[in-house]
């Protein structure tokens, strides 16, 4: 009896709300770019500079370069799922990293790599058996592409 009042608690609370996970983007996140690879680089840490986003690594030889861990987006960056049909944009931070290789000596591959997720994490409970077991999950958001084209345009102008 307790058992099935519960049950019925529980599908009652878990059919009031649900998750609905993000979508996936399909974008470009790679692009050759027709300049030196020097003036790519210098054009990438002025990107950094202009939009005061900071750096976490930065490696010239290999091309690589990463922004800070906790950086916040905005609505246009990513797509976090959405509660109740309500898209979520709660608690997300992110970050992104950038690799440059140098084709020749007029032409570099430029490549942005993002990941986005939620410093919350959401509870939800799982009947095993007749046991309670409380789980935790966190939202992982997918990148809408926006970011990636902003910076690729910029280094490409």
């Amino acid at each position: 009896m307790k058992i099935g009042i519960l049950l019925i608690g529980l599908c009652l609370l878990f059919s009031c709300h649900y998750y609905q996970p993000p979508q996936i983007y399909v974008f470009d996140k790679s692009r050759t770019i027709n300049k030196p690879f020097e003036e790519v680089w210098n054009s990438v840490i002025e990107w950094f500079a202009k939009n005061n986003t900071p750096i976490r690594n930065l490696d010239k030889s290999s091309g690589f370069i990463a922004s800070e861990f906790n950086l916040k987006p905005n609505a246009s960056h990513c797509d976090c799922g959405a509660f109740d049909d309500s898209p979520y944009f709660n608690g997300i931070f992110g970050n992104f990293n950038i690799h440059l290789k140098k084709i020749n000596d007029k032409t570099t591959t430029i490549t942005i790599n993002t990941f986005y997720k939620s410093n919350n994490d959401f509870l939800y409970t799982v009947i095993d058996s007749l046991d309670n077991e409380v789980k935790y999950f966190s939202i992982f958001c997918n990148s809408m592409g926006t970011l990636e084209k902003e910076i690729l345009d910029y280094v490409d102008r």
